[in-house]
């Protein structure tokens, strides 16, 4: 992540949150919400927070002039920061969810990483080939086989799954399905 957007101010992070209650919004709007929390800001440094937040690519331009307006980008959606605590807390029925699946999340996965961070993920996949090269065919399959055990235990569990990892195991390797369970929870 861009380490500029964690160093976002409070107040750029309001605009944030405030454009994004809105499908696109005007500066002069942004300027109105924003005087609330802090009196004595002007304009010209609502434009600056803009213009960084467009160069960060967490809000689009659309307009000239007078009748500009702002919106929170695709990309936005991808790396906002989600308090998972608050949002459990929230009773089910009154969290904000996606009645359907996003599938055009999947277009703006161009470009989300930033030229450190795909540095930084070359170096990890050289070690990891480099060191992968170095285990025996049975220890690689074993190593396989553990994460497959592990992934479909912990998948299973949280879509409510009762299985234990001892029984997720021999229902894999064994084909034998636990007692005291349903045949569902075994598929």
């Amino acid at each position: 992540m861009n380490p500029k957007i964690t160093q976002l101010n409070k107040r750029q992070d309001k605009e944030l949150a405030f454009i994004g209650k809105r499908e696109s919004i005007s500066v002069s709007q942004i300027l109105e919400f924003i005087k609330k929390d802090f009196a004595d800001i002007s304009k010209i440094t609502i434009n600056r927070d803009l213009n960084l937040l467009l160069e960060l690519n967490l809000i689009t331009k659309k307009g000239k002039g007078r009748s500009v307006v702002y919106s929170l980008s695709p990309h936005y959606n991808l790396i906002k920061f989600i308090d998972s605590e608050k949002y459990f807390q929230t009773e089910i029925d009154k969290r904000d969810t996606k009645t359907r699946f996003n599938f055009d999340i999947f277009t703006n996965f161009k470009n989300i990483f930033i030229n450190n961070e795909l540095e930084r993920l070359d170096i990890l996949t050289k070690k990891f080939r480099k060191n992968i090269k170095q285990l025996s065919p049975t220890l690689l399959k074993k190593e396989f086989e553990r994460l497959t055990i592990d992934l479909s235990w912990k998948s299973s569990q949280i879509e409510g799954n009762t299985y234990s990892l001892l029984e997720t195991e021999q229902l894999i390797k064994d084909h034998k399905e636990a007692k005291r369970h349903s045949k569902e929870e075994a598929v």
